[in-house]
């Protein structure tokens, strides 16, 4: 590979943003421990991820002339890192201070969050929150349609009922989803029928056809066949979901608590943080 094009390669965007969060963290690490400032040293695990991205970019293991080229770009971006730190520059843009407190709330919520639920932890959640689980109540119909594209698709429907209601046989139009719909809760008919139909067929007497009901595409006459009403679902059912949803409350719980030892923890002249932090603009706009 030719070296203008490695040299292009080392300073793409999406590499150089792959790493420099590894970068920041690193930097933070090494001044904890307190390496000098004038010292430009990697972390290892930051070097192994930039390596990893230059190795899944190529599509195979990284040269070591491409390496080197690696590591000296990255060499460079942690001078520049330090350096911009050190002027202060990272106090002063809204995209660093949105990374980083990025990455706090990450690290509240993996710290706090603590491990992934148990079955007897989903379970009495799922216990304590039912209602947000209930399996919908599902309905087996049979339709007749009449096309809007015909002038006379009411009368039409309206005079297929009453032979319907005889048990006589009745010619109609064809429907991209047949004639049989099974096991349809609320929204599935809302979504393929629209509400009309839906709220029609919840309605309808069992054994009984209806109509006409009609929707966008024309008119129905509705017969339900079977309903099953709305029932708790068991864990198994709904286990992914209801896992999903502890742990996201768990994570929210643990930026809450965070936030809240936050504010406890600093203070600025003796006020909470928040009343510090907001005194001055709460100041310019009474001035006004």
């Amino acid at each position: 590979m030719p070296t203008v094009t490695l040299k292009r390669l080392v300073r793409e965007p999406l590499l150089h943003f792959a790493v420099v969060g590894g970068l920041i963290f690193a930097a933070q690490g090494l001044w904890r421990r307190g390496a000098p400032v004038g010292a430009p040293r990697l972390d290892v695990a930051a070097i192994n991820a930039a390596q990893a991205e230059l190795a899944l970019e190529l599509g195979r293991a990284p040269a070591p002339e491409e390496l080197r080229l690696l590591e000296d770009r990255l060499v460079d971006e942690q001078l520049l890192f330090q350096e911009g730190v050190a002027l202060g520059l990272d106090r002063s843009d809204a995209i660093v201070r949105r990374r980083i407190v990025q990455k706090m709330e990450f690290f509240a919520e993996d710290l706090r969050a603590g491990a992934a639920p148990t079955r007897a932890e989903l379970a009495a959640y799922l216990a304590a929150h039912q209602g947000r689980y209930l399996r919908p109540e599902r309905i087996w119909l049979h339709q007749v349609f009449f096309a809007d594209r015909r002038p006379d698709a009411r009368a039409a429907a309206e005079r297929a009922l009453v032979r319907l209601q005889r048990g006589e046989a009745v010619e109609a139009d064809p429907f991209v989803l047949g004639a049989e719909l099974k096991g349809r809760s609320r929204d599935e008919l809302t979504s393929q029928l629209g509400p009309g139909v839906a709220q029609a067929a919840l309605d309808a007497p069992q054994g009984t056809w209806v109509g006409p009901v009609q929707s966008a595409f024309g008119y129905h006459l509705l017969r339900v066949d079977e309903r099953a009403p709305a029932q708790q679902a068991s864990l198994d059912d709904v286990l992914a979901t209801v896992s999903g949803d502890l742990t996201e409350e768990r994570r929210q719980q643990a930026r809450l608590a965070l936030i809240a030892d936050l504010r406890k923890k600093y203070r600025v002249g003796g006020q909470p943080a928040g009343a510090a932090l907001l005194a001055p603009q709460l100041a310019s706009e009474e001035s006004r």
